[in-house]
């Protein structure tokens, strides 16, 4: 079975998270990395097969404020000024998320990262596809603000994406030397023989 480690500001994204998915995935999650890979390690794991972030990362809001965001939210397309606003004066940026993903990569090299966001606007998808990360989309409750429901019922497109990042991961983790000595190789031949000895020409003495 994968295993994912888990962070997110918010427990009941997590505790959503971890019930939808426990039977698919061994799941370390938590607030901080400390308690996602404590609980990885009570599993027996070292090192997941994907670590997967929040991307608006940051301290709990108070709960003014955390119903705001949730009013806000509902209505995302008319005020999503607001709602981005509302962000950064709880102290929720995406400054902490790539923060986060920064440190993912000191504690898990090589492991794949990505964003679970349902907060990500268009420069921070594009700055997260510029340094490398993924970004999956939480699924949206839609009007009747039923969170539970809707990742449910995204449940399997979500799993997918996952999947297909830990495979890919995976395929270059097995390959690695194989196409770098591949890579190697050509490089080789190229600077004894010259780009002509790739294009099927003779080569020059």
């Amino acid at each position: 079975m994968k295993s994912i480690c888990y962070v997110d500001d918010d427990e009941s994204e997590i505790g959503r998270f971890r019930k939808t998915f426990k039977d698919i995935y061994i799941i370390g999650a938590g607030t901080t990395f400390d308690d996602a890979i404590k609980e990885l390690k009570k599993q027996g794991v070292s090192k997941p097969d994907l670590v997967l972030l929040d991307l608006y990362f940051g301290p709990k809001p108070v709960e003014k404020k955390r119903q705001e965001m949730l009013e806000a939210d509902a209505e995302l397309a008319e005020k999503e000024r607001e709602v981005r606003t509302l962000l950064f004066d709880s102290g929720q940026t995406p400054e902490n998320g790539f923060k986060l993903a920064d440190d993912a990569a000191e504690l898990f090299p090589r492991v794949p990262r990505a964003f679970f966001s349902r907060r990500a606007y268009l420069e921070d998808a594009m700055r997260a596809h510029d340094e490398g990360l993924k970004l999956l989309e939480k699924a949206d409750p839609g009007t009747d603000g039923d969170y539970d429901k809707a990742l449910e019922a995204n449940k399997d497109t979500i799993r997918s994406k996952i999947d297909r990042i830990i495979y890919r991961n995976s395929f270059w983790v097995r390959n690695r030397q194989r196409v770098e000595g591949f890579i190697v190789g050509i490089l080789a031949a190229v600077a004894k023989f010259g780009w002509d000895v790739l294009t099927g020409g003779h080569p020059q003495h």
